[in-house]
């Protein structure tokens, strides 16, 4: 049997099986990805999709929110899953509206509007927070963004928090002198 030799990061990780390597792969996955609720928004419904896998972000792994339930993933398509261009958004300015107002109800959980990253922009997408959270506390949690005037930048700065990453080291504010 032959030593394999995987490079995380700047360490080697040396091991003698394949069982090795999967149980490897299989940890950075459970760390770095996880299934949240999935809803599409079309022009006629509002869909339940499968649970999706998703690649974590600041947000998700936060322990205080409980879990990535806690959060849903919301896409605008069209019924055949076609992006929707810019004249088709004219027809669903009142569902949105009420989307982003309201929420959406799935069981007994209702989720309301939290926000979303760049490339979800580009996607159509944005999350959606469970609404026994308090969105004030949520968006307290993620920094102060007061400095930000422009509001485009004040977006941008708290879209960094739901960009996709991979865990790193945790830092005590106390560790650094002012």
């Amino acid at each position: 049997m032959s030593v394999i030799e995987w490079r995380n990061g700047n360490d080697f990780i040396t091991t003698t099986s394949k069982v090795n390597i999967h149980l490897n792969i299989l940890i950075f996955l459970l760390v770095s990805y996880a299934y949240v609720p999935s809803i599409r928004v079309t022009p006629t419904t509002i869909q339940i999709q499968p649970l999706k896998l998703v690649k974590l972000h600041r947000v998700l792994r936060e322990k205080n929110f409980n879990d990535p339930m806690s959060f849903a993933l919301v896409e605008i398509r069209d019924e055949a899953n076609k992006p929707l261009y810019a004249r088709d958004f004219r027809s669903l300015r009142t569902t949105f509206t009420q989307i982003l107002r309201e929420g959406i109800q799935i069981n007994k959980t209702r989720y309301r509007y939290l926000h979303h990253s760049m490339s979800q922009v580009k996607e159509k997408q944005f999350w959606l927070l469970d609404s026994r959270y308090s969105l004030e506390n949520v968006l307290c949690w993620m920094g102060n963004f007061d400095n930000e005037r422009v509001v485009a930048k004040h977006a941008a700065r708290i879209a960094q928090c739901f960009t996709s990453t991979e865990p790193s080291i945790q830092v005590n504010k106390y560790d650094f002198p002012r």
